[in-house]
């Protein structure tokens, strides 16, 4: 059986989603808590790798196992004893018709937070200080990521990237705010690159510093070449999936 679980967490001590070596990670947790309560090892399938210091509000993960002896509805919270304070499972249940959670996927959401005003310690660890000014401009000039485009320009890749220059993505961007200190930009689409977001938002930044022109962003996806600075990881959220 394929079981689904439904799960949040605080990405600033964790060196991302996947397993790897001799680094805590949010996969390599929950693979643990998972081993403790069902007496077996089991792997884990999630909706998207997150990047290390990044949120997510939402992620969904399955795992395949034969039997378990507690019920499918109960282990999100049987779950609650062997996870560690910065991950939470909020809902577990059976997956039908061998559901995945990255290849069915319709949609993925991210927010990237901001704040401004007055520097706030706990602000900080989930979001970026910004002057009021620069919030205005980036809300401003976030619409211009919202088309069909080729998006790889903004991958942060692991490899060369050439298989990905001819993709189209289609990106929609919105933004938001929480109250009058908060604010966020949301960027929606089927599929993300390594860094995609945050490399949008890094733009983002340098225009609204006075690096670049605002002139700059349809520039790029003209094809210009620029180096410009990735945005840190602490304002990104995995918001929601949707399917």
């Amino acid at each position: 059986m394929r079981i689904r679980l439904d799960v949040g967490y605080d990405g600033t001590s964790f060196y991302g989603w996947q397993v790897q070596s001799g680094r805590r990670t949010v996969q390599g947790e929950l693979q643990s808590a998972l081993c403790q309560l069902l007496h077996r090892k089991v792997s884990l399938i999630a909706s998207g790798r997150t990047d290390a210091g990044v949120h997510a509000r939402l992620q969904v993960v399955v795992f395949d196992i034969e039997q378990v002896q507690v019920p499918v509805e109960k282990i999100a919270l049987a779950l609650s004893p062997f996870l560690p304070d910065d991950i939470v499972v909020y809902s577990s249940s059976l997956a039908i018709g061998g559901f995945h959670p990255r290849k069915d996927c319709k949609e993925k959401v991210y927010r990237y937070f901001f704040n401004w005003g007055i520097r706030h310690p706990i602000l900080n660890r989930y979001s970026l200080f910004v002057t009021e000014e620069m919030w205005n401009k980036i809300k401003a000039l976030s619409w211009q990521f919202s088309r069909e485009g080729r998006f790889s320009v903004f991958a942060c890749n692991r490899g060369d990237g050439s298989h990905l220059s001819n993709r189209i993505w289609q990106v929609c961007v919105d933004t938001g705010s929480i109250n009058e200190r908060i604010g966020f930009v949301e960027f929606k689409s089927k599929g993300f690159l390594y860094k995609m977001v945050r490399r949008m938002v890094g733009l983002l930044l340098d225009i609204a510093w006075g690096r670049f022109p605002e002139s700059v962003i349809e520039d790029i996806f003209a094809g210009k070449e620029l180096e410009w600075n990735t945005a840190p990881a602490q304002g990104l959220f995995l918001w929601d999936v949707r399917y």
